[in-house]
Order: structure tokens, then sequence, then C-alpha cells
């Protein structure tokens, strides 16, 4: 089961000069994955993919607020525009049969970040489409 929510976010220093988000602990151990960061509200809307007690779970939790796939789209579109860039993950090579000859092709898999910043930190956050 797939729900969105908007989630209050903190911005931790890590080492070697580097920052991370940190999100609540209740998502800790969950299948989640970002789809939008606020980096001025510290704010930012998840995907979780888990089962209804999961999601009881974490609805409990009073910094996450639960949004439909409208309310999602909606609040995202109200943060201000992101910067996303595409990094290079790796490739998928596939083999395609062309008259009578079998093709290797490969092909480049790219993952979209937002960079936010916070302080003087770019931080890089991997994020998915809804």
């Amino acid at each position: 089961m797939t729900c969105y929510y908007e989630i209050e976010i903190q911005y931790q220093e890590t080492t070697h000069g580097k920052a991370q988000i940190i999100a609540p602990s209740v998502l800790n151990k969950k299948n989640w994955h970002y789809v939008a960061v606020n980096e001025i509200q510290s704010k930012d809307i998840i995907q979780v993919d888990a089962d209804a007690s999961e999601h009881e779970i974490i609805s409990l939790d009073s910094t996450i607020q639960l949004l439909n796939l409208t309310e999602a789209k909606t609040v995202k579109n109200s943060y201000p525009a992101p910067k996303i860039k595409q990094h290079n993950i790796g490739s998928i090579n596939k083999t395609v049969q062309v008259d009578n000859l079998a093709i290797n092709k490969t092909k480049a898999k790219y993952r979209d970040y937002q960079t936010v910043r916070w302080k003087f930190f770019l931080i890089d956050v991997p994020v998915k489409e809804i």
C-alpha cells in the first residue's frame, strides 16, 4: 500500500564537510522515498510503501501529515521550484534480436536528485516522481 506524507525535517552536519537531511525516526526501517523537498520550510513529501499497520504507526507522529495523491501533487506544486539533476547510476544491458542477429545494447540508467541548500551546504536528495 502506497501513501504520501508531508514531514518535518531537520538537517545535520556529517563528517568531511557534508550535511544530510534527518527524517523522523518513525520512518526508520520503512520503505520510503523522497518526492520533493521544501528547503525554505524544512518540509518534504515522501512516498511510503508499507502495510496498513505500518501506516497507522507513521500517522501517529505529530510531525507527519498524511496526504492523498491529489493533495501530494498540490503540495509539491506549492513548493519552490526544485533544482533537479540526474546522476548516472550504472547501465542496463539488453539483448535485442535484429534479423537473426543478437545485438547487445547498453542504456545508461539515471536517478533524479534534488539539490537542497542548508546553511552553506548543498545536499543532493534522491527524488521519485509521483
